[in-house]
Protein backbone atom coordinates (compact mmCIF):
# COMPACT_ATOMS: atom_id res chain seq x y z
CA UNK A 1 0.00 0.00 0.00
CA UNK A 2 1.91 3.34 -1.22
CA UNK A 3 -1.39 5.50 -0.72
CA UNK A 4 -3.10 5.53 2.65
CA UNK A 5 -6.61 3.72 2.15
CA UNK A 6 -6.04 2.69 -0.99
CA UNK A 7 -5.44 -1.12 -0.93
CA UNK A 8 -4.02 -3.81 -3.36
CA UNK A 9 -7.21 -5.77 -3.11
CA UNK A 10 -9.10 -2.46 -3.32
CA UNK A 11 -7.12 -2.21 -6.88
CA UNK A 12 -8.12 -5.54 -7.72
CA UNK A 13 -11.90 -5.08 -6.89
CA UNK A 14 -11.96 -2.22 -9.39
CA UNK A 15 -10.09 -3.79 -11.81
CA UNK A 16 -12.77 -6.75 -11.70
CA UNK A 17 -9.12 -9.45 -10.76
CA UNK A 18 -10.03 -10.44 -7.40
CA UNK A 19 -11.35 -13.50 -7.83
CA UNK A 20 -8.79 -14.54 -10.37
CA UNK A 21 -5.88 -13.64 -8.25
CA UNK A 22 -7.25 -15.09 -5.47
CA UNK A 23 -8.45 -17.89 -7.53
CA UNK A 24 -5.01 -18.08 -8.50
CA UNK A 25 -2.88 -18.07 -5.82
CA UNK A 26 -5.28 -20.71 -3.60
CA UNK A 27 -4.54 -22.93 -6.55
CA UNK A 28 -0.91 -22.41 -7.11
CA UNK A 29 -1.12 -21.30 -11.04
CA UNK A 30 2.40 -20.59 -11.21
CA UNK A 31 1.84 -18.28 -14.75
CA UNK A 32 -0.64 -16.37 -13.87
CA UNK A 33 1.14 -15.84 -9.52
CA UNK A 34 4.56 -15.23 -11.78
CA UNK A 35 2.73 -12.67 -14.18
CA UNK A 36 0.60 -11.00 -10.93
CA UNK A 37 3.78 -10.61 -8.87
CA UNK A 38 5.58 -9.18 -11.85
CA UNK A 39 3.40 -6.96 -12.19
CA UNK A 40 2.72 -5.57 -9.13
CA UNK A 41 6.96 -4.71 -8.72
CA UNK A 42 6.79 -2.81 -11.46
CA UNK A 43 3.70 -1.28 -10.99
CA UNK A 44 4.97 -0.48 -7.35
CA UNK A 45 8.23 1.21 -8.33
CA UNK A 46 6.89 2.96 -11.33
CA UNK A 47 3.93 4.15 -9.20
CA UNK A 48 6.18 5.36 -6.71
CA UNK A 49 8.15 7.22 -8.60
CA UNK A 50 5.60 8.90 -10.06
CA UNK A 51 4.14 10.06 -6.33
CA UNK A 52 7.65 11.02 -5.55
CA UNK A 53 7.94 13.32 -8.77
CA UNK A 54 4.32 14.72 -8.03
CA UNK A 55 4.97 15.14 -4.36
CA UNK A 56 8.24 17.38 -5.13
CA UNK A 57 6.73 19.21 -7.89
CA UNK A 58 3.48 19.78 -7.64
CA UNK A 59 2.72 19.92 -3.51
CA UNK A 60 -0.47 21.06 -3.51
CA UNK A 61 -2.24 19.80 -6.21
CA UNK A 62 -0.66 16.18 -5.03
CA UNK A 63 -2.74 16.63 -1.92
CA UNK A 64 -5.38 18.46 -3.44
CA UNK A 65 -5.94 15.66 -5.30
CA UNK A 66 -5.79 12.53 -3.19
CA UNK A 67 -6.90 13.96 0.03
CA UNK A 68 -10.28 13.37 -1.70
CA UNK A 69 -9.49 10.40 -2.82
CA UNK A 70 -8.14 8.57 0.10
CA UNK A 71 -11.30 9.63 2.37
CA UNK A 72 -14.07 8.19 -0.19
CA UNK A 73 -12.53 5.14 -1.55
CA UNK A 74 -15.04 3.62 0.67
CA UNK A 75 -17.86 4.66 -1.30
CA UNK A 76 -16.52 2.83 -4.29
CA UNK A 77 -16.53 -0.39 -2.69
CA UNK A 78 -20.70 0.09 -1.15
CA UNK A 79 -21.18 1.12 -4.33
CA UNK A 80 -19.75 -2.35 -6.23
CA UNK A 81 -21.92 -4.25 -3.08
CA UNK A 82 -24.96 -2.01 -3.59
CA UNK A 83 -24.90 -2.44 -7.65
CA UNK A 84 -23.91 -6.16 -7.64
CA UNK A 85 -20.42 -5.72 -9.42
CA UNK A 86 -18.90 -7.89 -7.08
CA UNK A 87 -17.04 -11.12 -8.62
CA UNK A 88 -18.42 -13.33 -5.86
Amino acid sequence: MILPGISGSFILLLMGMYLPVMTALKTFDIPVIVVFATGCLLGLMAFSRLLSWMFRVHRLKFFAHQVPLVRSHHLAVEGCYLHGRMNT
